[in-house]
């Protein structure tokens, strides 16, 4: 990849990159920063320097700093709220086995159930489908469901939008 097809790439997942903070929440924001650190960096280049400097050329300097994040006010620790943490340990193998069915998904974490119930739902199950495939009920993979799209940043990023108040 030369150095030119490898900004257009990192500009574009760069725009991926600003839809999933304003809008998709903290798990779409860790996807597309793993497709960034997985594109072929040209010899000599660091995306840890190449990232910031596409991102800072996309943002015009003649805007204040109170114009650009006016809209994470409403959130209540600010910028820092859009930031993801670190999951806890994930057990692949046990949530592979699970999706699989070879595995109750009571025998999970919660963070591994959220992500067994988020991989079937992604594949259009239904809750009711899944919970009979995991040997569970429909209320606890409901539950994984739930907590699973209101951790706290996503929750506060869909309210601020419903104020009105996100870019």
């Amino acid at each position: 990849m030369t150095r030119e097809q490898y900004c257009e790439a990192l500009a574009a997942l760069c725009l991926r990159l600003v839809g999933a903070v304003h809008t998709d929440g903290p798990n779409a924001t860790v996807d597309t920063l793993t497709a960034i650190h997985h594109l072929p960096v040209p010899d000599g280049w660091s995306v840890d320097i190449a990232l910031p400097v596409v991102l800072a050329a996309m943002i015009n300097p003649d805007r204040r700093l109170s114009e650009l994040l006016g809209w994470t006010e409403q959130l209540d620790g600010g910028p820092a709220d859009l930031i993801p943490t670190e999951p806890p340990p994930c057990n692949p193998l046990g949530v592979e086995m699970c999706v699989a069915g070879h595995l109750p998904i009571d025998s999970l974490e919660p963070h591994e159930q959220e992500r067994v119930a988020r991989i079937l739902k992604d594949r259009g199950w239904q809750p009711a489908d899944i919970a009979l495939w995991v040997d569970s009920d429909t209320q606890t993979i409901s539950d994984a469901l739930k907590r699973e799209r209101s951790r706290p940043a996503a929750r506060r990023i869909r309210a601020a939008k419903k104020a009105g108040v996100a870019a």
